[in-house]
């Protein structure tokens, strides 16, 4: 049997929610390492060729992500190529490989493969990361700089984090180049080299700052990032320390190894203890909010409920109201002829089945005729959805985007987000576009800039949630 559209869709979903986190590592150090391993021999031949492509690749990413182009590549592209330039993972194992070129001891196997090729690998990590620096400083560096309480204090951090690593790598990417490093003093430049240590460091902090609040909120996406590179960074520095120390006693050189451990061991005991104590609240809100939900479910059909016995109420009023009417006319009209007598009010209100009523009787009847053709106007007015809450989701960066749309007479009243699954920094951007989509009362809005792929998937399950809303 074939796979439908809409299974392919759920199974591409189910393969390309987490990739950003397990896979995209892989992938990162799977190219890095083949890069050295095969391609150091094309590199220092062709290092002009490299560097050109490097650069086309970061002007495509600043470019799709200020145009929201990226919007339009397929699935897998956004999911398994994409994100190792835009987010800048490929230049970043780029420059692990380069630090533990000098962190191993001397005459290693890694310390043999990159040591002749490490100039260049530095420069195309250091072309690659302003690619990624522009491509997020459009939104995040202009937030800084102009509406810095916009920013959560964790991002604000990571933005700050961002502008003095480019200021360390600047000079440190000019300096790499031969041409500039054969006019500088042996001295100078060894101590000018120096700042990529704290260049290193920064790069880890920047990365805490993103991922850390994510992981104490009970995310295993973030926590796995946390693991991971404070793996990668703390062990470097272990071994670089480690390095330093070649001519102490063994009991010194440990020293290094056991701090790293012990830093490994509180980070993520950072990310991950508070995230039993997080799950819970956050489970119970959703449950609360379930139960907020089902209350207001039982209070429409109680409503419902109150407004078919009010009509059903009115309804029997009416005929009371009917029948007192009948009779009335039926009396008054008596009253007013002579030659009935005195007593025959009483009979045709005993009677007033069997008898006809005059025509003065009818008389109102007739009156109340010409209000009777107002009421089909009422069914004129169809609306296009129906009133009620809507669910509808969509695909965003790493995963599946879930909303509730609420609609009262074809108006949208309120849109909340049941699930997601995208990191904070495109999160808190894009859901701006909710209230984009109730001012203008249609899904039809611009997406996100700097957030594309969150923005549009809330348009994307906004449109499935009105499109079962439709009558």
């Amino acid at each position: 049997m074939p796979v439908s559209d809409g299974a392919a869709d759920r199974v591409r979903q189910a393969l390309f929610a987490k990739i950003p986190t397990v896979w995209l590592d892989a992938i990162t150090i799977t190219l890095t390492a083949l890069l050295i391993a095969s391609g150091r021999n094309f590199l220092k031949k062709h290092a002009a060729v490299c560097y050109v492509l490097a650069a086309a690749i970061s002007a495509a990413v600043v470019v799709c992500t200020a145009t929201g182009a990226s919007a339009a590549f397929p699935a897998w592209v956004r999911s398994w190529i994409w994100p190792i330039f835009a987010r800048s993972a490929l230049s970043t194992a780029l420059f692990a490989a380069v630090m533990y070129a000098g962190a191993v001891p001397n005459g290693s196997k890694l310390m043999k493969a990159v040591m002749p090729i490490r100039g260049e690998l530095s420069i195309i990590a250091s072309i690659l990361t302003l690619g990624h620096n522009i491509s997020f400083g459009l939104t995040y560096f202009r937030l800084l700089f102009t509406q810095p309480d916009c920013l959560p204090v964790n991002q604000l951090l990571a933005a700050i984090c961002s502008l003095v690593m480019l200021c360390i790598m600047l000079p440190l990417f000019i300096t790499s180049f031969k041409c500039v490093r054969k006019k500088m003093k042996g001295s100078s430049w060894k101590k000018l080299q120096r700042l990529a240590y704290g260049f290193y460091a920064l790069i880890y902090i920047h990365v805490l700052l993103l991922t850390l609040p994510g992981a104490q909120k009970g995310n295993g996406s973030y926590l796995l990032t946390v693991v991971v590179y404070s793996v990668v960074f703390l062990t470097y520095g272990a071994l670089r320390v480690r390095k330093a120390l070649q001519k102490q006693s063994a009991a010194v050189r440990r020293i290094p190894t056991v701090a790293a451990v012990c830093a490994m061991i509180l980070v993520i005991c950072a990310a991950a203890g508070p995230r039993s104590a997080d799950s819970q609240p956050a489970n119970g809100q959703e449950q609360s909010q379930e139960e907020v939900s089902g209350q207001e479910d039982a209070a429409k059909t109680a409503e419902s409920n109150e407004t078919a016995g009010e009509t059903s109420e009115n309804g029997s009023e009416e005929e009371v109201s009917a029948e007192d009417e009948a009779e009335t006319p039926a009396n008054s009209g008596n009253t007013n002829a002579p030659a009935e007598p005195a007593k025959q009010p009483e009979q045709e209100t005993q009677k007033p089945a069997n008898e006809q009523p005059p025509a003065e009787a009818q008389k109102p009847e007739e009156t109340a005729k010409p209000a009777e053709p107002e009421k089909p106007t009422e069914p004129e007015i169809v609306y296009q959805y129906k009133n009620g809450t809507f669910s509808g989701s969509g695909e965003g960066f790493e995963g599946t985007i879930t909303v509730n749309v609420t609609i009262e007479n074809d108006k949208i009243t309120n849109i909340s987000v049941v699930s997601a699954s995208d990191d904070e920094p495109y999160w808190s951007e894009s859901k701006g576009i909710i209230s984009r989509i109730i001012s203008a009362q249609s899904a039809n809005v611009d997406t996100v800039s700097g957030a594309t792929f969150s923005s549009g998937g809330i348009l994307d399950a906004v449109k499935a949630a009105l499109s079962s809303a439709k009558n």
